[in-house]
């Protein structure tokens, strides 16, 4: 049956305990017994005193047996009466000599009224005299005997009081060296194996082994370390590998960080490509329109209804190739030419595009709608941006219906959702991610350059939000995508995919 060490423990403070409390009680039960003793014999003083004067009084009663003398005896006896009656010994021995004593003093007493009977003290008889004197030697020689006996006790209950408390010390004494014995066998042993087998292990030795003394605490302490020992070896056998691996994924970091860093230098050469491209390319496009027109006004009536259709279509083309010269190079400018970030009004920016785009509303008969939209972080022009193309294609893809442009803010952790529904004609599902790539237009022959939806994915990138649509429910689209509602939850957004904006940068 194995015992735990702290029912061990618990056995050794009870034994040592109950030792030591029994070696207390008997030296205070021997400090009580030798106060009581002390008592005994004071009381016995006053006896022997009080006896001792009775040769006075009885020698005063024989001389004179005045009123006052015969007072005085009268008084002695009452008192010594008392004291042998408050008088108690547990001892039969010296029980049986105190009830001797008290017979003594009723014979005392009965002497000294005989004397007293007669008047004159003249008369008395002279054996009555030598018997009262006789009674009370009698008297002092059982006190006498008394105090010998009580003596006696003390000395033998001394002698078994010192005699127990040696025992019981020598017991105690015995007891801490077996707990002394005991804590180090079953406590202090274990724990100076395993303080060893940490050290060594600490100063990198894994083959180091915990004995196992018993099935106690420390012996599951030392199997439970055994083994998770065995598998720290199993692990750290793999060490090598790991500490490749880590240095491959340096490497690789290093890499990727060069990689970025080269691809930020292709793109500030590539923005200032597309600028110097699209600024040179502009001029001869501006040339080409401003002839095509400066044509059709000087020699319209020569030219026949084909010859007109080219040069119509000749001067659409360069005013559409200008246009898209434009947006790709706003498009290329998105992440560089950004204004700084602030907290901004979703509803300020929502106004502001309404604005922009008055007229048309108003020719379509569009309406906009909102719920209470929230203060977020972000570039306001950017935003406002975001909503002026997204309400231009709700007016632009029309259904039957008069348009209408509902907006809604639902709040996501750190995050703002925004959506934006209409009742237009919908985007097939086949369609819905193709429609942020750039160039990509639904229909053919529709205005615009195929560019506003990839630029709006790209501003709310950089917001470190994301875009996509879904159907509506009652026919149309709602386009959602998130902002950060405070700049530390863009920081904690943008690090998680910093990386991979790089890359598609």
């Amino acid at each position: 049956m194995r015992t735990s060490i702290r029912s061990r423990l618990r056995m050794i403070v009870l034994l040592c305990g109950g030792l030591g409390i029994l070696v207390v009680a008997s030296v205070q039960w021997k400090t009580h017994r030798f106060y009581q003793n002390l008592a005994k014999i004071d009381e016995l003083d006053e006896v022997n005193a009080h006896f001792s004067e009775i040769n006075q009084l009885a020698r005063d009663l024989l001389k004179h047996g005045n009123e006052r003398t015969r007072t005085q005896w009268y008084s002695l006896m009452d008192h010594i009466e008392a004291e042998l009656a408050a008088l108690e010994f547990i001892n039969e021995d010296a029980e049986g000599h105190r009830e001797h004593l008290v017979r003594t003093h009723t014979l005392i007493r009965e002497a000294g009224d005989r004397v007293m009977s007669y008047e004159d003290p003249a008369r008395v008889p002279e054996f009555h005299g030598d018997q009262l004197f006789l009674l009370a030697s009698r008297a002092g020689d059982q006190v006498e005997v008394l105090f010998g006996i009580l003596y006696q006790r003390m000395q033998q209950e001394e002698l078994w009081t010192l005699i127990a408390v040696f025992v019981l010390t020598a017991a105690l004494i015995l007891s801490l060296m077996l707990s002394g014995f005991h804590v180090y066998r079953y406590i202090a042993r274990p724990l100076l194996a395993i303080r060893e087998g940490l050290r060594q292990t600490g100063q990198g030795n894994l083959d180091v082994k915990l004995p196992v003394y018993r099935d106690d605490e420390f012996g599951q302490l030392a199997t439970d370390f055994n083994r998770e020992l065995e598998n720290l070896k199993k692990v750290t056998s793999s060490r090598d590998a790991l500490e490749r691996e880590i240095a491959q994924r340096k490497q690789a970091e290093a890499d990727l960080e060069r990689t970025v860093q080269k691809l930020e230098s292709s793109n500030a050469e590539l923005e200032q490509f597309a600028y110097v491209a699209s600024h040179d390319l502009q001029q001869p496009l501006r040339m080409v329109s401003s002839f095509s027109e400066l044509l059709m006004e000087r020699y319209e009536d020569q030219f026949e209804g084909e010859a007109k259709t080219w040069l119509t279509f000749a001067a659409d083309g360069a005013k559409r190739m200008q246009e898209l010269i434009h947006d790709l190079l706003d498009y290329s400018r998105l992440n560089t030419r950004g204004s700084p970030f602030g907290t901004i009004s979703l509803e300020a920016c929502m106004a502001r595009a309404e604005l922009y785009l008055l007229e048309e509303m108003v020719s379509n008969e569009g309406r906009l709608t909102h719920d209470t939209l929230p203060e977020l972080w972000g570039d306001e022009n950017q935003i406002t941006a975001v909503f002026q193309n997204l309400f231009s294609n709700a007016l632009k893809f029309r259904s039957d219906e008069k348009p209408h442009i509902h907006v809604s803010a639902e709040q996501l952790g750190g995050m703002w959702q925004i959506s934006v529904a209409d009742n237009g004609k919908g985007i097939p599902e086949a369609f819905r991610e193709k429609v942020f790539s750039i160039f990509q237009r639904l229909e053919s022959g529709q205005e615009g350059t195929g560019i506003g939806l990839a630029s709006v994915r790209r501003i709310v990138a950089r917001h470190g939000g994301e875009i996509w649509v879904d159907a509506n429910s009652g026919g149309g689209s709602i386009f959602r995508f998130t902002l950060a509602a405070s700049m530390d939850s863009m920081n904690s957004t943008m690090s998680q995919t910093v990386v991979e904006r790089k890359m598609d940068a």
